[in-house]
């Protein structure tokens, strides 16, 4: 009975907390707790909890900015589970990754580490991975090669500026001297402003012209500069070999070609036959160079000779040519290294000479006969 009377009288409390909105949770007994069903705001409770874990996992971490440090690398990717500190250490040597912006260790990459490499570059792809590369003709090669020969002449005019009277056997010769290398000076200049304009064929006789005349002077201030008397025929010697390049200079300045060229026609016809030889080779070089061959090494001989010569195989060959005492002369097809050691030891005899500019326009027949005229090793 007092018990139904304390179970009503709580019940009634109960009620009334209720209803003035009091949430505090009555304390209960162990018997009302195992009949009464679990309230509602439990399972409330659990489900929060139950969201707020799935939520931490699913969220995406976000990528880190900027390179990755050693730390991190090592400690999140290369540490193994039950590896000593040494094992650790090694895999993440050798298993280490290229980041861009960072130099190797000096131990090199591993053997199986992927690096992409630029294969080295061989024949013509050197070449093309250059910065355009300048050719033998073109205007870029005619002015630094003119620019050369501006250098060189000025150094020739500032050592003969350094001789003295007594160097010559006539004292008058050292003016004379100093007149003829300002000439060659004044050549090189004139041509510098000009060579890119000049076709290479003009050009190479321009620049033979002045080469000539400078190694010929080259040759006296040396002998002066060593204590050896100048005799009047070495004084001449270097005016003969820059006498061309004073008209030749007048002729660049006024828009002509350095000098008058003709069209020379050879034709080689056998000795005891009216029919004429095929396939043999019409050889150009300047007289200069067949008279003093010891001014030029065996390449320069060789780079003139192919440049002067001409093109087309006899009979007959015609090709244009400039009139300034120009040798030509017959030979075997393509002996141009043979050829130049025939005119190192000045063996070159049986030549035609090209001098004559009063001939104006009028083709050059030039006429040889096979085997007296041939030029043989």
């Amino acid at each position: 009975m007092r018990v139904a009377i304390f179970l009503c009288f709580a019940l009634l409390v109960g009620s009334v907390w209720a209803d003035n909105g009091i949430s505090s949770r009555p304390v209960r007994s162990s018997a009302v707790l195992q009949s009464q069903p679990r309230p509602a705001t439990k399972p409330v409770l659990v489900t929060t909890r139950v969201e707020t874990i799935a939520v931490q996992p699913a969220a995406k971490p976000q990528p880190r900015q900027g390179p990755l440090s050693e730390q991190r690398v090592v400690g999140t990717t290369f540490q193994r589970p039950g590896s000593g500190f040494t094992e650790n250490a090694r895999s993440a040597e050798t298993r280490k990754p290229v980041i861009p912006g960072r130099d190797l260790s000096p131990s090199g990459p591993a053997a199986n580490a992927r690096i992409d490499m630029v294969q080295p570059k061989t024949g013509a792809a050197i070449d093309s991975a250059r910065e355009t590369p300048v050719a033998s003709d073109s205007p870029a090669a005619a002015r630094l090669t003119a620019r050369k020969q501006v250098d060189q002449t000025a150094r020739l005019r500032m050592d003969a500026s350094s001789l003295t009277e007594e160097s010559f056997a006539r004292p008058a010769d050292l003016r004379v001297h100093r007149q003829t290398v300002t000439t060659i000076e004044t050549a090189a200049r004139a041509l510098e402003t000009r060579a890119p304009a000049l076709p290479p064929s003009d050009l190479a006789v321009a620049q033979y012209q002045i080469d000539y005349a400078t190694r010929q002077a080259a040759e006296v201030n040396r002998a002066a500069a060593a204590g050896k008397v100048i005799s009047v025929e070495q004084v001449k010697a270097v005016q003969t070999a820059a006498s061309p390049v004073q008209p030749m200079t007048s002729r660049i300045m006024s828009g002509q070609r350095p000098f008058p060229v003709r069209t020379v026609n050879v034709r080689v016809g056998r000795k005891d036959a009216s029919d004429e030889v095929a396939g043999l080779q019409v050889y150009v070089l300047p007289g200069g160079i067949l008279d003093d061959p010891s001014l030029f090494s065996e390449s320069e001989i060789r780079s003139y000779l192919t440049r002067f010569s001409f093109t087309q195989l006899t009979s007959p060959a015609a090709q244009e040519v400039a009139v300034f005492d120009m040798r030509v002369w017959i030979g075997p097809r393509m002996n141009y290294d043979e050829m130049v050691q025939l005119i190192g030891q000045r063996e070159v005899k049986k030549f035609r000479v090209i001098n004559d500019p009063t001939v104006r326009d009028q083709l050059i027949e030039l006429a040889f006969v096979a085997p007296d005229d041939l030029v043989e090793p």
